[in-house]
């Protein structure tokens, strides 16, 4: 998928009745000339299926999530995915625990035990790429 068809996507799962602003509710939202860009009315701010998530500010490539999440979910090994996308594994450490964050599940001590953990959690209640994105694009600073 383009980064543009990620966006998209994310934008039906985030807000499957529409548009909200994350900064105020009720506000009402305009569409910015940027592509997936919005503006809220209240705060005239502009925001994205992003902002106020987890993954705001996440200098990785969104289409790269979406083929970890993937990956995550069918059980890939940690080494084949990051052959897969192409990064560290510094890299792919670091998105782990951003996935560790938005379950708030309790870090192991050590890296290497820091996939098993991930998986044996992601084993007891199967989850979906929806599911891990759903979590990823909750919004942190609900008003």
């Amino acid at each position: 998928m383009t980064p543009t068809e990620v966006i998209t996507y994310l934008e039906g799962i985030r807000w499957p009745n529409g548009v909200i602003s994350p900064f105020r509710k009720d506000s009402k939202v305009y569409v910015h000339p940027i592509p997936n860009t919005y503006v809220c009315k209240y705060r005239n701010r502009q925001f994205t299926v992003l902002t106020n998530t987890i993954l705001s500010g996440n200098r990785k490539n969104i289409a790269k999530w979406w083929i970890f999440i993937d990956l995550l979910v069918k059980n890939t090994p940690e080494i084949d995915i990051a052959a897969e996308l192409q990064l560290s594994d510094t890299t792919i450490y670091g998105m782990y625990k951003t996935v560790f964050k938005a379950f708030e599940i309790v870090m192991p001590i050590h890296k290497k035990d820091l996939y098993p953990a991930l998986r044996r959690y992601l084993a007891r209640q199967p989850r979906t790429v929806d599911g891990i994105f759903k979590q990823l694009l909750k919004n942190r600073r609900v008003k």
